[in-house]
């Protein structure tokens, strides 16, 4: 404390105690030196600031607002009062020499407050904003803390402020004079690494893994705890099987696998769930081999695993009402799975057809196009259409099955749907019942891929297509 607001504060007390009004006294004779301090060399913790723009709440002790505008040393500075503290305007700008932008609101509109502070943020973006809540009704200091804590996720240059004392005076019911201090609070966001874990749980929830792993990597910063780093590692995981980059997430389900057989996880949701992940570590290994090795023969759990991803990853697109990428998704598994079809007849789409085939597939498509076969187009690789036609000349019982003259027909125009598509050759925006055929049509092929490969999968294989649940995320 200030050595001559020491002594001036004993004797404001004495003459206090000899009956004289303790607030008119204050005014004249404390209130004078302690603001000319301030003015001077403001008290700030943990160090000295300057904001460009603050906005305070004031109350019944306009004192402590100036002392938070003097601490803020901002030159811009918005008073939130009521129709009560109106009269204490004058006198804070008198005291700090700096014009006051007044913001009136009855005592417990936080609405209003929440409003003036984006609006004042807005306009200053980029600059540092001070949000003091020392002042005005609970309602009032409870909605600026709020306010500034929450707006300062997006808006970092926002710190909420407080006049704070370090001793006071009880016989006076007032902090003792010189005592003050400006307080920069830290918020709960960089503090607490629970709110990041919050986040990263709400985007992990909506499939939002990259996100979910950059808070779950700041949360394990912030508390020193290693076990937020492997669920970051289970986010990066998720989110390299959904952005197709199998290498990837592979390698963090092998990595994973091996970390939650530690006494760490012995005891955990996650630890108790091993197997579960074992379970798509197997499929993204599947899946990897198969990419590596292109072999549609000898690794049909490999095929499957990727067409049934792809499917997935159609119907999570679809969900977000991305139509397009819906159907690249699809188009992609059908495509994959009629490959594998013709790799029962050693075929592949790239072989070069015989004469009886050619001759066939021309008459199959002239009857299903309704074109003269002179008219129909014969590519040397034969694309998804031309594949569903070999297969039906090659009497394959199962695309039999699916496609019959009216389907295959459907199927034309979706694939010429599909080729025309913006993210194809065209300009055209898929059709979603064409799209809906598309995925019916693999799902089929998925169904019998996986009873004629005898993988004999069960409900919960099914499920390891899916993220794990939210509740083997909790300690």
């Amino acid at each position: 404390m200030n050595e001559r607001l020491g002594k001036l504060w004993q004797e404001y007390k004495e003459k206090v105690k000899a009956g004289q009004d303790p607030r008119t006294l204050y005014q004249q004779m404390v209130w004078p030196i302690l603001l000319d301090f301030w003015k001077k060399s403001p008290v700030v913790e943990p160090q000295k600031f300057q904001f460009d723009v603050s906005i305070h709440t004031l109350g019944t002790s306009p004192e402590a607002t100036t002392l938070a505008i003097l601490g803020t040393r901002s030159s811009e500075v918005y008073v939130i009062h009521t129709p009560e503290t109106r009269k204490y305007l004058e006198q804070i700008r008198r005291d700090v020499g700096v014009e006051l932008y007044p913001i009136e609101i009855e005592k417990n509109d936080v609405v209003t407050i929440y409003k003036r502070i984006k609006e004042v943020v807005e306009r200053n973006i980029g600059k540092t904003v001070a949000l003091d809540v020392t002042g005005g009704t609970k309602a009032m200091s409870a909605g600026m803390a709020s306010g500034g804590f929450f707006f300062r996720r997006f808006f970092p240059n926002i710190r909420v402020v407080y006049v704070d004392n370090e001793e006071y005076d009880e016989e006076l019911r007032r902090p003792v004079a010189g005592s003050e201090k400006l307080v920069i609070l830290p918020s709960p966001h960089e503090v607490l690494g629970d709110v990041d874990a919050f986040f990263a749980l709400e985007h992990y929830s909506k499939g939002e893994f990259y996100e979910a792993q950059r808070y779950f990597r700041e949360t394990a910063k912030k508390t020193k705890d290693n076990r937020y780093n492997v669920l970051a590692d289970i986010c990066v995981m998720y989110h390299a099987w959904y952005s197709l980059d199998i290498e990837t997430a592979f390698e963090k389900s092998r990595k994973l696998v091996e970390e939650l057989q530690t006494d760490t996880w012995l005891n955990h949701p996650l630890g108790k769930s091993r197997g579960f992940f074992e379970t798509q570590s197997k499929i993204l290994e599947a899946i990897k081999r198969f990419l590596e090795e292109k072999d549609y023969t000898r690794n049909k759990f490999g095929v499957f695993a990727l067409a049934k991803t792809l499917l997935k990853k159609s119907e999570k697109h679809e969900m977000h009402g991305e139509t397009i990428l819906t159907a690249l998704c699809a188009y992609r598994a059908l495509e994959l799975l009629l490959q594998e079809r013709l790799s029962l007849y050693n075929l592949t789409p790239d072989m070069p057809l015989t004469d009886e085939d050619k001759i066939a597939i021309r008459r199959e498509m002239s009857k299903i196009l309704q074109k003269p076969e002179d008219q129909v187009e014969m590519h040397d690789k034969l694309g998804l259409f031309g594949m569903a036609i070999l297969l039906i000349v090659k009497k394959d019982s199962c695309v039999q099955g699916i496609f019959d003259q009216k389907r295959l027909k459907a199927l034309s125009l979706a694939l010429q749907s599909r080729n025309s598509s913006l993210l194809i050759h065209g300009f055209d925006f898929p059709n979603e019942k064409q799209v809906e055929y598309i995925k019916e049509c693999a799902r089929k092929l998925l169904k019998d891929l996986e009873i004629r490969a005898e993988l004999r999968l069960d409900p919960s294989t099914d499920m390891c297509f899916e993220k794990a649940g939210l509740d083997l995320f909790k300690w």
